[in-house]
């Protein structure tokens, strides 16, 4: 793929974004609407691979359903050359992985505002009976006025089928991966409020709550070892609430995203000095202005050095179909802290 190639007689590549091991991003215009757009197109020889199509074609639809400020969204899919291309937004930020490797850490107000705009969108997708199955920082897109999107459908699932299809096949990512996911059990959508926990704690400490040396590791913690308490110099509400989305049992977590968001936007209301969070309500109709936080993007405070290596230099912001899945290698066979890939536990022991 060149500049200037047309697809569909519409899409017109403009400059290439990223490429990875599934295949490419794409700055594009369209045609039609006048409007630049992200146009990711799968790599020729993954045209044949049904897991690789699969999570192409579900995260086109998931991400046209939902109409949220806060969910990145898919506008068309098609094939062109015998490749297939998806056109989404294009999202101006960076991921917040990106962030946290660069800063080491959030300030407890961003965290707070990420929260209130996550959980609301996750309502969005839960209300449609979506569960997202990946949420995890490089999946949550900040742009420069503070705005949060969830990107990557790939792995989500209807409620109706989210249980996996094959005894002990789990879908997810290591690091932010639900306890109840990691045993390949039925999943709720109390499945995205652990794994948004665990992206909290992570803003917190500057590290997520569990690591090892391999990704099974890593997810046997999930379900057998109590994470480390959050530092005092949280405050008592802030920590509680974290804490108890990361309840290893989904019943003793909050009952839903929604009032994830309310508690959130309580304690954020009551910090000394805290400006409101600007995002609309989760009902707010399509076509509703972006929605924006008070500080996700403001200056942050002395960057706290945990698992990330901080890099240095002013914050790069980009335009991205915000799309981190995009990077995996298709023939992975382990679960990864940065990628979701399907993998077997023969033998994963439940909690006690």
């Amino acid at each position: 793929m060149s500049p200037g190639l047309v697809l569909s007689d519409r899409y017109r590549l403009l400059e290439r974004l990223a490429i990875g091991g599934m295949g490419e991003v794409w700055r594009a215009s369209d045609a039609v609407t006048g409007l630049q757009v992200a146009v990711k197109l799968l790599r020729l020889e993954l045209g044949s691979d049904v897991r690789a199509r699969t999570r192409f074609e579900s995260e086109a639809r998931f991400a046209a359903e939902l109409r949220h400020p806060g969910i990145a969204r898919a506008f068309d899919f098609g094939e062109h050359g015998g490749r297939t291309f998806l056109v989404m937004e294009l999202v101006s930020g960076e991921p917040l992985d990106e962030i946290l490797a660069r800063d080491g850490g959030l300030p407890l107000e961003a965290v707070l505002d990420l929260v209130v705009q996550a959980g609301r969108a996750l309502t969005v997708a839960h209300d449609a009976g979506i569960v997202h199955r990946d949420v995890k920082p490089a999946n949550l897109m900040v742009s420069p006025d503070g705005t949060v999107k969830i990107t990557d459908f790939g792995i989500a699932r209807r409620l109706a089928a989210a249980s996996q299809t094959q005894t002990g096949m789990v879908m997810g990512t290591a690091h932010y991966i639900s306890p109840e996911q990691a045993q390949g059990k039925e999943l709720s959508p109390k499945a995205d409020l652990y794994s948004l926990g665990v992206v909290a704690y992570e803003c917190l400490t500057g590290a997520p709550p569990f690591d090892g040396s391999t990704p099974v590791e890593v997810a046997l913690k999930h379900v057998r070892d109590a994470p480390a308490e959050l530092p005092a110099r949280v405050p008592y509400a802030a920590r509680e609430l974290v804490m108890e989305m990361l309840a290893k049992d989904p019943l003793d977590r909050p009952p839903d995203a929604g009032r994830v968001a309310a508690r959130a936007l309580a304690i954020r209301a009551s910090l000394a000095g805290a400006r409101p969070v600007r995002p609309p309500a989760a009902g707010a109709p399509a076509g509703a202005s972006t929605a924006s936080a008070a500080s996700a993007s403001a200056p942050r405070s002395a960057p706290r050095r945990g698992r990330h290596a901080a890099r240095g230099g002013d914050p790069i912001v980009t335009q991205s179909a915000a799309l981190s899945g995009f990077d995996a290698d298709p023939a992975a066979d382990n679960l990864s802290r940065g990628t979701a890939v399907s993998y077997t536990l023969l033998t994963l022991p439940t909690t006690g």
